[in-house]
């Protein structure tokens, strides 16, 4: 590789509780979009959308969680 050459940066991403509040899914960080995905939709998979127990997540660039306003990418929340 020369120089002026260079590989694409890689975006983690990080679960983030509509609350805000902090627990062991937005502890976690993925290398991905559709990995972070895959895991919401595994946890969304366990509720009804009756279940007033459930926790709404978005999926969130690393960068934007630190208050950047410039979000690059797709913002799911948890929807059952």
């Amino acid at each position: 590789m020369t120089p002026d050459q260079h590989q694409p940066s890689q975006r983690a991403y990080r679960l983030q509780r509509s609350d805000g509040e902090e627990d062991s899914m937005t502890r976690l960080q993925f290398s991905s979009y559709d990995e972070a995905y895959d895991v919401l939709e595994r946890y969304c998979s366990g509720f009804c959308c009756s279940d007033d127990d459930r926790i709404e997540y978005s999926i969130e660039p690393v960068d934007s969680m630190a208050g950047s306003s410039d979000f690059v990418g797709r913002n799911d929340d948890c929807i059952c």
